[in-house]
């Protein structure tokens, strides 16, 4: 048996969950795809989740070097929140156009652009530019 722990929602409640999986074992094949959280929740729950010295540094950075942060900060998002889960709805090819790499980015532009009062779709736009 081995676990896998993310963060999302169950019973109304965002926290670290547990999910068995392995020989014979359910839970984790089973996850809900009510419990992944959308990017508005996530944004919310890093913001209360996230050292103050992190959310600083954040925040001051320029919008064109949020994509720095891929193979750190974006790797912490996706694999906290499951956006490799099959179930999540907000990155299954079969219902939603983003890969968990680009959601990861997204999250991240809407972040910083919470933390310093801006629009984050139009962030989010202008930081997939640079990645073509």
């Amino acid at each position: 048996m081995k676990i896998v722990d993310y963060v999302g929602k169950l019973n109304e409640v965002v926290d670290w969950y547990m999910f068995r999986y392995g020989e014979g074992e359910t839970e984790f094949d089973n996850i809900s795809t009510s419990f992944f959280l959308p990017a508005e929740e996530i944004v919310t729950d890093l913001v209360g989740r996230l050292p103050n010295e992190d959310i600083e540094l954040l925040k001051d950075m320029k919008e064109q070097d949020l994509i720095s942060l891929h193979s750190s900060f974006g790797m912490m998002i996706r694999n906290m929140y499951g956006l490799w889960h099959p179930n999540n709805p907000y990155i299954n090819t079969r219902t939603s156009d983003f890969h968990p790499d680009q959601y990861s980015f997204y999250i991240i532009t809407q972040l910083h652009k919470k933390l310093n009062n801006n629009n984050a779709v139009e962030a989010y736009e202008e930081a997939m530019k640079v990645l073509k």
